[in-house]
C-alpha cells in the first residue's frame, strides 16, 4: 500500500490519461488500444523502467502496448521511515518547517512540512547511497547533513535550525509586473539554504 502514487500513460500524440492511487495497492484506467509510455511517480521513490512489468510492457523503453485488457505490476523497493523533530537553537520545536530530503545518486528529491509540534515523518527507499536532509523556514538557516538509510529506519532525527544572521530583501517581478506570492530561495555556497514567500506586492525579506 502506498499513501499516494501517480500513474501516467500517454501515446506519442498525447492520447492517454492519469490515475491516482491513494492508500491502496491498485487502480484501473480505461484507454483505447495503442502504444503508451508509462511513468509511475511516488514521492521518495525512484521508479525505474525495470521496476515495471506486465504483458505488452517493454522494460527497455517504458512503452506499454495495449491490445485489450492488461495488468501491469510496479515493484516497490523496501521502504524505510525517516522521522524526527525540527528545533531551534534553544531546542524549541519549530512548526511548519520544510524538511527536504534528496539523494543525488538516485535523483530522488522531495519533502514535507513539520507538524504543529515540529515533528515530521517521511517514507524513503532503502538505499546504500546517502541521502541529504535539511530543514528550512523563513528567518532560519541550516547546513544539509548526510543521512544513511540502508537496512533500517532512521527515527528520532533532530534537525536544529539557527536564526539567519543576514537579511536579503527585494521585489520579484515577471514581465514587468510584480509576482505575488512567489517563492524565494537563497543557497549558500558550500551548502545550506533559506527561503521565504513574497507578499501580494512581490516583496520578500
Amino acid at each position: 500500500t502506498v499513501s499516494k502514487a501517480l500513474i501516467d500513460l500517454f501515446t506519442s500524440t498525447g492520447i492517454g490519461g492519469h490515475a491516482e492511487i491513494t492508500n491502496a495497492t491498485s487502480t484501473t484506467m480505461s484507454l483505447p488500444d495503442g502504444n503508451y509510455t508509462m511513468r509511475a511517480n511516488i514521492a521518495g521513490i525512484n521508479i525505474g523502467l525495470t521496476d515495471i512489468s506486465g504483458t505488452g510492457y517493454t522494460n527497455t523503453t517504458g512503452v506499454l502496448a495495449i491490445t485489450g485488457d492488461v495488468t501491469v505490476t510496479i515493484t516497490l523497493p523496501t521502504l524505510r521511515t525517516v522521522s524526527g523533530t525540527v528545533k531551534d537553537a534553544s531546542a524549541v520545536p519549530v512548526p511548519e518547517a520544510w524538511v527536504d530530503l534528496s539523494n543525488p545518486t538516485t535523483g530522488v528529491h522531495f519533502g514535507a512540512k513539520s507538524g504543529s509540534d515540529g515533528t515530521f515523518s517521511l517514507k524513503v527507499a532503502d538505499s546504500a547511497s546517502s541521502y541529504f536532509i535539511n530543514a528550512m523556514k523563513p528567518g532560519y538557516f541550516r547546513q544539509p547533513t548526510s543521512l544513511t538509510v540502508d537496512g533500517s529506519n532512521q527515527t528520532g532525527q533532530i534537525l536544529t535550525i539557527a536564526s539567519a544572521s543576514t537579511t536579503i530583501g527585494g521585489t520579484i517581478t515577471a514581465g514587468g509586473a510584480v509576482a505575488a506570492n512567489a517563492f524565494v530561495r537563497a543557497d549558500k555556497q558550500g551548502g545550506g539554504f533559506s527561503g521565504t514567500q513574497a507578499d501580494a506586492n512581490g516583496v520578500y525579506s
